[in-house]
């Protein structure tokens, strides 16, 4: 092997790593002219237009929701099909109460029982349209329902599912799983969502087990994106999408979703002119093909979880994951002995370089990631990881990437005379059999990531100890760094859209892992007393790292996110502004005195999200909530407040209740029992969108002396005097969740 196979190997490896984070971007859109019987995006924009209407943010309860829910219905009747309404009141645990209206509508097949369910929710949050998240989703069912209808009669029914307050905790989903009639007659879900505007949808979850499910999404999959080591990870996160209650209740499903343009997920630019037409395509096809597999052939019996991976979206390569395992332990038994072989008669020489060239390799893992942490603080300090993806996003994994690469390439310089080609080959060889051994007992679905590699590496390795060894090396070596290119860069490429840049050492974790294989080439460069490779990898990584640092966080296309809000106190009188943000953005604050909130922990802002700032602020008048007594009784279990409350807006997006925790209280809303969340002093719960109806409440607490609670009410927007003020944070910044608001607020006691 010589310094220049050295550089053709760089060469095609970083040609294979760029080909595997771009492979997977959509690029393919079908007009309103493509064959009635395709999903077409040109078809499903305009539906998605005609559903959004002016693009108006669309709450759960708000009035711009029932305008969106009675068009919904319209789309569903030009289809032909009669859409159903279900009504009710649902708690989530966010603690957040509302009355929900889902809608369904049944394609009916030859068998109409167990029917195949194909599921988006309509809602929105309250800062923007939800052209993506999940109006996409919805539009992607109306033109799969047209497609189905162009083509042959179906073999069984597929029932068309529209949640309602999805973004409010689940609960259109949690109201439907209480109809069992109407889940009986479903088998499988096959949820349709996005976290982004753009991008490829990624098949991320499934219910468990889901071998059987997996060869159906297999064989019908359309330019696959797909990784069980993704949901082994997103299995383990809080994180929920409305499958998720399905699964509860009972049903096996698949979820889809794309995940790209983040920075524009749940704010106003989550809207038509941001929406990538390439990704609702893809994610289309994707659940078409799928729903296709399934009427056909019906809700397949899974035994096992799988492990399973697309290979450059050509095609999905899956097992479950006892047969993996098996295979994973028959690969390393094989690759330890044929790595033995290779040792050969020499192996007391051999051995030692192969060691010290694994203890290179982790090493500089290790050293990468510890270098990556004067990033990380000067990132911090200049505050670019405030957001997980700042616009300077892509300088922060340049400067991860290149300080990753001169870690390993100090450490290979370090222990240079220790090893040559063959022994860092051999270390490396070995590494990736430890892992495989070691990844597939703690967690077998991403065992992949490091048995695909080791599978190159023993097959090339077999070739070391015959007569064509000498030849059989670099091939060995490039192989080996190729199958693991081809494995890990669409995972690097995804892990951007999924988690950003928020952690710099995860992406200096990330490269090292692609790029280790790559040792035995580094003992073919310059050997001299000057090392001119190394000193370019450490001139590379400080110019990335001084961008990453020099260049703004902030751009029209990676917004920071600040809510800006009005808050009057009534019993006091007197109004602030409060600041939901990270910190305050320069152009607030020369306008308003900002000072830390820290005395206030009541969120304002939903379950979680307390004002981090706030301010003096002019008055603004609103109209009062109103919370009575009806009832009050004793027992053992101590006192029962019968309570009810109306809102003094109704348009009013919530209205929020605040107990003591001292007091340990259990509620209902309208009979459903709610749950609460502990937040600062207060157990709080959210009633969304209450209207003009009169809410009751039953509160249970233990502590008989009298019980003080706080009423808030939130409505959406801001005062007129808080226009020049939101005018400066536009550009820079964004609204996003639930948005501005207008807040007002009483203490009263029981």
């Amino acid at each position: 092997m010589t310094p220049r196979f050295a550089w053709i190997a760089l060469l095609v490896f970083l040609a294979v790593t760029i080909a595997g984070v771009l492979v997977n971007r959509p690029t393919r859109v079908l007009g309103a002219g493509a064959p009635p019987e395709e999903f077409s995006a040109g078809r499903a924009v305009s539906t998605l237009t005609r559903l959004l209407g002016d693009q108006r943010a669309h709450p759960t309860g708000s009035a711009a929701n029932l305008e969106v829910r009675a068009r919904l219905e319209g789309e569903l009747q030009r289809l032909g099909l009669e859409p159903r309404v279900f009504r009710g009141v649902s708690c989530g645990k966010y603690a957040l109460c509302a009355e929900v209206e889902n809608v369904v509508a049944e394609i009916p097949g030859r068998i109409r029982a167990p029917a195949i369910g194909l599921a988006a929710h309509y809602d929105s949050v309250a800062a923007g349209p939800a052209a993506a998240d999940d109006g996409a989703g919805v539009a992607a069912l109306l033109e799969i329902a047209r497609a189905l209808h162009h083509g042959p009669a179906l073999e069984r029914s597929l029932w068309l599912i529209f949640t309602d307050g999805e973004e409010m905790g689940l609960l259109g989903a949690q109201a439907l799983a209480k109809e069992r009639e109407l889940l009986r007659k479903i088998g499988l879900i096959v949820n349709v969502e996005a976290r982004g505007v753009r991008g490829p949808s990624l098949m991320f979850e499934t219910s468990s087990p889901n071998d059987a499910l997996i060869s159906r999404f297999a064989a019908s999959a359309v330019r696959p994106v797909t990784s069980s080591a993704f949901y082994a990870v997103y299995k383990r996160l809080p994180n929920d999408t409305d499958l998720s209650v399905f699964r509860r209740a009972g049903l096996p499903g698949i979820n889809f979703a794309f995940l790209g343009g983040t920075a524009h997920y749940h704010t106003p630019q989550d809207d038509l002119a941001h929406l990538s037409h390439a990704s609702l395509q893809h994610q289309g096809e994707q659940a078409l093909s799928l729903v296709r597999e399934l009427l056909e052939h019906g809700v397949p019996e899974s035994r096992h979880d799988a492990v399973f991976f697309d290979v450059l979206s050509l095609g999905v390569v899956h097992t479950s994951v006892p047969l993996f395992r098996a295979a994973a332990l028959l690969l390393v038994l094989a690759g330890g002995f044929l790595l033995w072989r290779a040792l050969g008669r020499d192996g007391a020489q051999v051995r030692p370089g192969a060691r010290w060239a694994a203890a290179s390799a982790g090493a500089g893992v290790l050293l990468a990631v510890a270098a990556s942490v004067p990033l990380d603080l000067g990132l911090r300090a200049r505050g670019s990881l405030e957001q997980p993806w700042p616009a300077n996003g892509p300088w922060i994994t340049a400067a991860a990437a290149s300080v990753t690469l001169f870690a390993l390439a100090v450490m290979a310089r370090v222990w240079r005379r220790r090893y040559d080609a063959r022994g860092a080959f051999l270390g490396v060889w070995g590494s990736l059999l430890a892992l495989t051994l070691l990844v597939a007992a703690a967690m077998p679905e991403a065992a992949y990531l490091f048995a695909v590699p080791a599978l190159a590496a023993t097959v090339f390795g077999a070739l070391l100890p015959t007569a064509y060894g000498a030849r059989a090396l670099p091939w060995a070596v490039l192989g080996t760094a190729v199958a693991n290119a081809v494995i890990w860069a669409p995972i690097a490429g995804l892990s951007y859209d999924a988690l950003g840049v928020a952690i710099p050492s995860l992406w200096a974790a990330l490269t090292a892992l692609l790029c280790f294989p790559l040792l035995p080439l580094a003992t073919l460069f310059d050997d001299g007393a000057r090392p001119k490779q190394l000193y370019a990898l450490g001139a590379a990584g400080l110019i990335a790292t001084l961008f990453a640092v020099a260049t703004p966080a902030r751009s029209a296309e990676n917004p920071a996110r600040v809510n800006l809000g009005h808050h009057t106190d009534l019993d006091t009188g007197k109004s602030r502004w409060l600041l939901e943000a990270t910190s305050v953005p320069p152009e607030l604050a020369a306008a308003i005195p900002f000072v830390p909130n820290s005395a206030d922990d009541y969120p304002w802002y939903g379950a979680f999200l307390v004002a981090k700032f706030q301010a003096p602020a002019p008055p603004h008048p609103r109209p009062a909530p109103e919370l009575g007594l009806d009832a009050e009784s004793s027992g053992s279990d101590g006192r029962r407040l019968e309570l009810s409350f109306t809102a003094g807006d109704p348009d009013a997006l919530a209205v929020s209740l605040g107990f003591p925790v001292s007091a340990r209280v259990r509620v209902s809303v309208d009979g459903e029992p709610a749950a609460l969340l502990d937040v600062g002093s207060r157990s709080v719960l959210g009633v969304v969108s209450p209207g003009r109806r009169r809410v009751r409440l039953s509160v249970l607490t233990a502590d008989r002396s009298p019980l003080k609670i706080r009423i808030a009410e939130i409505a959406s927007g801001l005062p007129p005097s808080a226009k020049p003020y939101a005018a400066l944070r536009d550009g820079l910044s964004t609204a996003s969740q639930t948005g501005d608001i207008l807040a007002v607020s009483r203490d009263l006691s029981f």
